[in-house]
C-alpha cells in the first residue's frame, strides 16, 4: 500500500495506530471491523471505500 500513495511504511503504520486508538481497535483486524459497523467503510464496494459522509 505504501508504495502506491507514495508514502513510507513508517506512515502508514503511524496512521493505522491512530485510527487504531480512535477506534480502540485491537489489531487490524478489528479496526476494519469497527469502522464497516459504525459506517465509516462503505459495505457496496471492494475494495473498502470510505462512506463520504464520515470525510471532512
Amino acid at each position: 500500500m505504501s508504495r502506491e500513495l507514495y508514502l513510507s511504511s513508517k506512515t502508514i503504520d503511524y496512521h493505522v495506530r491512530v485510527m487504531s486508538d480512535k477506534l480502540r481497535a485491537p489489531n487490524r483486524v478489528a479496526l476494519v471491523s469497527r469502522a464497516y459497523v459504525l459506517e465509516i467503510l462503505r459495505t457496496d464496494s471492494w475494495p473498502p471505500r470510505v462512506a463520504c459522509e464520515t470525510v471532512d
